[in-house]
């Protein structure tokens, strides 16, 4: 996968490390990312157990809604 700087998505990532911080309080740093494509994407750093799969995609959709302002498709 090819990336593209992106400077607003760079100052948007705590805004997105917050985000990601209600679902997952032990959450490392957040960064958003934009492909070549366009597409916007995240890198998390973050433990997740069985069961947690849920709260992970709640945790995406509310990044992308509150940071990115873009959905991703499933």
């Amino acid at each position: 996968m090819d990336v593209v700087p992106d400077a607003d998505l760079r100052k948007k990532e705590a805004m997105a490390w917050v985000v990601v911080k209600r679902f997952f309080p032990n959450a490392g740093p957040v960064r958003l990312y934009r492909t070549v494509e366009g597409r916007v994407g995240c890198q998390l750093d973050l433990t997740v157990t069985a069961g947690d799969r849920k709260r992970l995609h709640q945790a995406y959709k509310a990044i992308m809604d509150a940071v990115v302002a873009e959905r991703r498709s499933l």
